[in-house]
């Protein structure tokens, strides 16, 4: 069987929605996930998936506005708890039963995220 012919879905793997989830906030790791249902076929929850990291990110947002001790912990921990909700009971609970899958290549997600952080990074430099 040639690799052209490989009828496998091709999703992004858990950790890197993890790891991409804690570099690129919880809604980047959500749309990778959500490309992962989209791909399986699990359409109908993608709005909940959206929504929900949306809500979380607001919340997220408020944490770290209202921080005035300087702790970066504020910033991580809640990217770190999202990531491992992510990764583990939610997709467990919508990408139960999948086949085993193809990964899909990390190259795009991974200049996204270079372009937004030089752009930050730029940004606050000038």
């Amino acid at each position: 069987m040639s690799a052209s012919s490989d009828q496998r879905t091709a999703l992004y793997s858990r950790i890197f929605i993890a790891i991409y989830t804690i570099l690129m906030t919880p809604i980047g790791g959500a749309i990778l996930f959500c490309v992962n249902l989209r791909n399986t076929g699990r359409l109908k929850s993608i709005p909940f998936v959206m929504l929900g990291a949306m809500v979380f990110e607001y919340f997220h947002l408020q944490m770290i506005l209202h921080n005035h001790t300087g702790r970066t912990d504020v910033i991580f921990v809640p990217s770190l708890i999202f990531a491992f909700l992510l990764s583990f009971p939610v997709w467990r609970l919508l990408l139960r039963g999948i086949p085993p899958y193809k990964l899909l290549p990390a190259w795009v997600p991974l200049i996204i995220m270079a372009i937004v952080w030089l752009g930050i990074i730029a940004y606050f430099n000038i």
